[in-house]
């Protein structure tokens, strides 16, 4: 039997990158109501060119809650949840610098910050609608 998701990773991976044309800040967000709770989280982070897939994180305030709690995992996968997948090539080439993680003391979660990270995504790929990218060669 074929291991699918051992070949969507590997061809996913071996294609070329967009590259981006120079650096820019980005929010992302999730504050939504679900029935009797909410989920909050915010990120700020700088975007900029790399040679490949580089996290840093800039002393942010914070840190150590969002590390214990997952929040800095779950934020960068729900980054790549739509960089990987969300345009016609991948955008790997690219340096994220973590600023700021805003923490809610009870309606933060795992999942809140995953969705933040994908808004985050989803405002990364809006610049390459707005010529921050050019296509690989």
């Amino acid at each position: 039997m074929k291991d699918y998701i051992q070949l969507w990773t590997e061809n996913a991976t071996r294609r070329k990158s967009l590259q981006l044309n120079g650096a820019f800040d980005v929010v992302g967000e999730r504050n939504a109501h679900l029935g009797g709770r909410c989920e909050i989280a915010k990120i700020k982070l700088t975007v900029r060119p790399a040679e490949n897939f580089q996290v840093y994180f800039d002393d942010i305030p914070n840190q150590d809650i969002a590390e214990e709690q997952g929040y800095l995992d779950a934020t960068v996968f729900g980054i790549l949840d739509v960089l990987i997948v969300g345009a016609n090539f991948p955008l790997t080439e690219i340096a994220l610098i973590f600023t700021a993680f805003e923490i809610h003391p009870v309606e933060s979660s795992v999942s809140a910050f995953r969705q933040a990270g994908r808004d985050a995504g989803r405002k990364i790929l809006e610049a390459m609608r707005s010529n921050m990218f050019k296509p690989p060669k």
